[in-house]
This record gives C-alpha cells, structure tokens and sequence, in this order.
C-alpha cells in the first residue's frame, strides 16, 4: 500500500517543502515592499534592549553599540552552504553555546527550520524557535536586528558569522532573551542548548581518568524556568570501557546525532597541548581508518587548537599518507583540528550527545539570497532535484530516525573505513 501511494506521498511533500514555501517568499517580499509603503517603522524590541546585556556586561555599556544588521547592505541571513565554521564565539563566556550551534550547523535543515524567516527582514523582525523542556513546548522567541556592537572594532560584541551572515547573532540573542539577558548566557551546558534547539534527547557520557572507564548521565529538569542551571545529571547503570566507548562515539556520528566534548573545569585556562580547560569544543566527525581511531574538534573562538599528534601541523599527515586521502585535513588557524583517541580520553573527561531525529524537517527550501529574486527559483529547481533524484525525499519519508533516551547498539566494527 505505501508503494502505491508513495508518489502522492512524495508529490505533497515537495511542493509542501520548496513550491509553497517558494511562492511564500515572493508574495513577503510584495507584502514587504506595501509596508513600507504605508510605514516605515522597523520593528523594535526596546522593551528586550534596555536590559539585554545585563549586570555583567554593565561595565562595557559605554563601549557597545547598537546597530541594525539591515543597515549592512552586504549582508545575507543565512547562507546555503551552513558549516560549523560559520560560528564564532565573542564576548559573552558561552563557549557550550556556540559549541551546540556548531554542532547543529554541520546540518542544513534543522538551522533553517529555528526561524520562522526566509531570509532578510526588511522590518528587522526575527522569530527563533527554541524548545522548552520544563513545558516540554516549543516558544517561538521574536526579536529585533539590533545587535550590540564594540566601539573600538566596529565588530559584533558577541557571536558573529565568519561569512557576514546575521543568523548567528539572531539565534545568540534569541537564547538571551529565552533566559533572561547576555549576562545569564555566561557559563551553561551543551546538552541544554542542543535540546533547546532540537527538541531531541540528550545525555552525558563522563569519565573517570584513573580508570578510564565511561559512565551514562541522564538529564533531568530541577525547576520549571528556560536557565540552563534547571537541569542536572545523574548517573545511570551503565559503565562502558575505553574501546566500547570509540565505538559508541562512532556510531552516535554515524547516525548524525551531535556531540561535544570538554574538560570540567571552574575557570578557562589554555594548557601547553593548546587545549583549554572548562571549554566546550565540538565533535565534528569520529573515524576509523585501519588502527587509526581520531576525531575532528573545533574551537568555538575559531583559533587555538590541538598542537600533539595529528594537529594541523604534525608529521604524521606525511607519514601516513592514506590517512589524508581518506580524511580532510586543512593546515589553517580555523580552530578546527584533529587528534587520536588515546589522547582525546587521557585530556576531556565529558561529551554530551543529543540523539538527533532525521526526517523530513531536515529537508529545506533555500532562497540563494547570493542570486537576489531568483534565488528561491533556483533553491525550488535544485531542491525537488534531490528531493525526486537524489531519493532524499523518500529516505527522510520511509526511512526516518527517532531520538531514544537508550544507548545506541554497538556494532563492532562497523563502519571502519578500509584501504
């Protein structure tokens, strides 16, 4: 039965997906052009502004501004090709943050579909939404353009995009104003981000040092507010060894679930090996290739990385050189680097894991903003492209996956890439 009525099935969903939300864009655009016609108020969150920076930031008042992104004419909200490089952490200490919205950015759909907009609001009005776990409801967060910015470097106070691109900012205030201000951003949890921006569940696999030995923590909600300090882990039953845990890391990052990984630590301070303690870096990629496990890190202030072996710079790049057939290795300052399992478990002593659903909502329309009005024509034709040709359709219809509170299976061996 469902094959027979997978072509309806399929029909729906891409004209749902790229042709309505196509038209939609067109007809914003005209009913943008008659609003400001009419009237040209932007929309102004000032009841959010007057205190969005909060006590923390109360010193740095006299050295931040506030501008509009609309007012940047070069400008776009947010590009067809998202990658976690994207990112970029400023002057708020929200490392578990920027990590959570690198980790989600290595996924097209799910950063579209946490706004509402298609692209640049010509009346500078944004709405986020962001799950709230206490409610177990999703809240759509609207704000304005106006982002603070320093004085000195004419740049963004806080996050910013790499590729002039304003979404970053957006979804940072957004979080600020679903908590409280920029101040209540400083110190958190990865877990609670990447719930917050998925509605998926989360976890943290900690580790003892001497042991060596992985330990499950569940999440759970203390209190009923959006702070990030309303949650808690606890431990589980289960306990896992070093090989078993690789494996475990492997599979999660097969199935495009998010990870991060960082050092428990009360303050920031850089070690010799480049990393930084009480810092949340994200976990891009876990591979296998022959006896080589590594993993791929980035740094949310896009700059110090790894300096031991497999860092940008190390010999062994040259030494085995199927590893760098295999694997894509850039010898850059992008705070992207890679680095062995022995030496990832004997210096991070947590990851947090958000088990990703996949589906459709990772299907989206993309506008081109670059192309200017025939974007989204040119987003619609490549879209249903993959979406008929690609079979990207029928694999997020048929074949979705569901987030689960349970460990996912172990599967020896699998997916280890062989030369």
């Amino acid at each position: 039965m469902n094959w027979i009525c997978s072509p309806f099935v399929l029909c729906y969903y891409s004209f749902c997906i790229y042709i309505i939300p196509c038209f939609q864009f067109y007809l914003y655009k005209l009913c943008c052009c008659i609003y400001l016609f009419k009237c040209c108020c932007l929309y102004d969150d000032s009841e959010f502004n007057e205190n969005a920076l909060g006590e923390f930031f109360e010193k740095d008042k006299n050295n931040i501004i506030w501008k509009r992104c609309y007012d940047n004419k070069d400008c776009k909200f947010i590009s067809n090709n998202v990658n976690p490089c994207d990112v970029i952490q400023g002057g708020v200490g929200n490392c578990w943050l920027i990590s959570a919205i690198s980790c989600l950015a290595e996924f097209h759909g799910p950063i579209h579909n946490l706004f509402e907009n298609r692209g640049i609001s010509v009346y500078g009005k944004y709405t986020v939404n962001l799950y709230n776990k206490s409610t177990n409801k999703w809240e759509k967060i609207t704000v304005d353009d106006k982002i603070p910015y320093s004085k000195s470097t004419n740049k963004p106070f806080f996050a910013q995009s790499c590729e002039n691109e304003i979404w970053v900012c957006i979804l940072e205030k957004a979080f600020a104003k679903f908590v409280g201000n920029y101040s209540m951003l400083k110190g958190g949890n990865v877990a609670w981000a990447l719930q917050a921006m998925t509605g998926d569940n989360v976890f943290k696999f900690t580790q003892n040092l001497e042991t060596r030995t992985w330990t499950k923590q569940n999440i759970i909600n203390i209190s009923k507010d959006t702070k990030p300090s309303s949650l808690r882990f606890v431990n589980s039953n289960e306990k896992y060894d070093t090989n078993q845990m690789f494996e475990i890391f492997k599979e999660y990052d097969y199935h495009d679930s998010m990870l991060a990984a960082y050092i428990v630590n009360n303050n920031e301070w850089k070690k010799s090996n480049g990393i930084i303690a009480g810092h949340a870096y994200s976990i891009l990629q876990v591979v296998e290739i022959y006896n080589f496990k590594l993993l791929q890190l980035r740094n949310p202030w896009g700059k110090f990385e790894w300096n031991g072996d497999w860092s940008d710079q190390s010999k062994l790049w040259k030494i085995h050189p199927y590893v760098t057939r295999n694997i894509k290795n850039e010898n850059k300052n992008d705070g992207v680097f890679w680095m062995n399992w022995h030496d990832f478990q004997s210096i991070f002593t947590d990851v947090d894991i958000c088990h990703r659903s996949t589906g459709i909502h990772d299907l989206v329309l993309d506008i081109h903003e670059e192309c200017d009005l025939v974007g989204p024509i040119i987003g619609c034709t490549k879209g249903c492209f993959n979406f008929w040709c690609c079979c990207k359709g029928c694999k997020a219809i048929y074949y979705p996956t569901t987030s689960k509170k349970e460990t996912l299976h172990i599967k020896k061996n699998s997916y280890c890439v062989l030369l």
